[in-house]
């Protein structure tokens, strides 16, 4: 086998590193340095890797190391929606097999108690492969919980109404009755306030970037990064925030909509275009988003979801904890 090493991520690795993500099996926008870079260098304490086989670049990870309790914790980037081990297009079982042992190997020199992971679905990859997933088992790691998130195929149907159930067709129906229009927006604040002020009637929560942060991400990724607003005459009553992931896959990030507005059904409409333009443009998949908190399924949220032809998937997050005894490499 060839000869296998470790990098720690320092910033003049990062342009090598962006390279790597876009021509990667299974990377996505998340796993960017640009992306990541929108957070205050102070924020995490980067314990990100890079590995090599001979020299030549094959994985990454952006991991940062953090406190829980006195415990010492290596984990995926927590500004990333997807961390995981990055690789490239075909990375053999046993390399696969190698790269974890040598990780655990590397995260149990630091003194850390645990490794928590959470890579992307399997759908996010280029060339379908659970290696790293099997690693993981081989190795002592186990699923600390399974989420779901609705995924609606774009490739089954030419005709996106198709996909829809009733219900969904009904109130595309009633959205358009009702004289909504959509277009792309740049209306950021406008949508930002409307989803704070949801999030916290709802959830008592904020939503997980700042408005700074959000127009900063756009500025970052003006290509990747877009606002689907749907209006009633001049009001903005609905929008949904998409990221490009990767080239297979768009994801909606954040959607909201004007509770006053609710019966007039603008989410079906912005959904049914949003499909419409994802196809076109010959993504695999669109993202729905996960519907499940710490396994409890938000009913509502997911018949909303599969009534626009979601299908459910795991998103899926891994931990190992570290000691001696355990240790079995």
């Amino acid at each position: 086998m060839k000869k296998m090493k470790m990098l720690r991520f320092s910033e003049t690795l990062s342009k090598l590193w962006d390279s790597f993500i876009m021509e990667s099996n299974n990377g996505t926008i998340f796993q960017m340095r640009r992306f990541l870079s929108y957070h205050p260098n102070n924020r995490f304490k980067d314990c990100s890797l890079l590995f090599l086989e001979d020299d030549k670049l094959i994985a990454v990870m952006p991991a940062v190391l953090k406190k829980e309790g006195k415990n010492l914790i290596f984990a995926s980037h927590p500004g990333a929606t997807y961390g995981g081990i990055v690789h490239k297009k075909v990375l053999s079982l046993q390399n696969t097999c190698k790269l974890v042992e040598e990780l655990i190997k590397y995260v149990t020199r630091l003194g850390c108690e645990k490794m928590q992971i959470t890579p992307p679905p399997i759908l996010y990859h280029k060339l379908p492969s659970n290696n790293i997933e099997f690693a993981f088992h081989k190795n002592g790691f186990y699923l600390k919980k399974r989420e779901l998130t609705s995924i609606v195929s774009l490739k089954l149907e030419t005709n996106i109404s198709n996909i829809f159930k009733q219900e969904a067709r009904t109130a595309l129906r009633k959205a358009v009755k009702k004289k909504i229009k959509t277009k792309n927006s740049d209306d950021f604040i406008t949508f930002y306030n409307l989803l704070k002020v949801n999030l916290m009637k709802k959830y008592n929560v904020n939503p997980t970037h700042s408005l700074e942060e959000l127009l900063k991400l756009k500025e970052l990724f003006p290509d990747k990064i877009s606002l689907k607003s749907a209006y009633l005459n001049e009001k903005l009553i609905a929008g949904v925030i998409n990221f490009v992931c990767n080239e297979k896959v768009m994801l909606a990030f954040y959607i909201s909509q004007d509770n006053d507005y609710q019966s007039y059904r603008p989410l079906n409409l912005l959904f049914h275009e949003i499909l419409n333009e994802c196809r076109q443009k010959g993504y695999y998949f669109y993202d729905l988003g996960l519907f499940t908190v710490n396994m409890e399924p938000n009913w509502g949220l997911a018949r909303f979801k599969e009534s626009l032809g979601g299908n459910n998937i795991f998103r899926d997050y891994y931990e190992r904890r570290l000691s001696k005894q355990r240790l079995k490499i």
